[in-house]
């Protein structure tokens, strides 16, 4: 894996700060680990906020609460038969 090469500079900002591509990030990790097939959907929550919730999307427009939100990513071995 190779974090520095997900540091995007950030061109709309006026000071030096960076972005994050974490869909690049988590593709090098699963490719690393040997997982071969990675579907990414393209989805973004930011833009798309009547589709999904983005507490940043809320935050930038100042919702006075913008609800809650957990999500999990797990891997699960596949047994075949024995």
């Amino acid at each position: 894996e190779n974090a520095s090469a997900c540091l995007l500079t950030d061109t709309t900002a006026d000071d030096q700060r960076y972005l994050f591509d974490l869909p690049l990030f988590v593709t090098q990790i699963l490719q690393h680990i040997g997982i071969e097939t990675i579907y990414d959907t393209r989805c973004d929550t930011y833009a798309d906020s009547t589709r999904f919730f983005s507490h940043r999307w809320a935050t930038h427009h100042n919702l006075p609460d913008s609800g809650r939100l957990i999500s999990a990513i797990s891997l699960q071995s596949v047994s075949r038969g024995r």
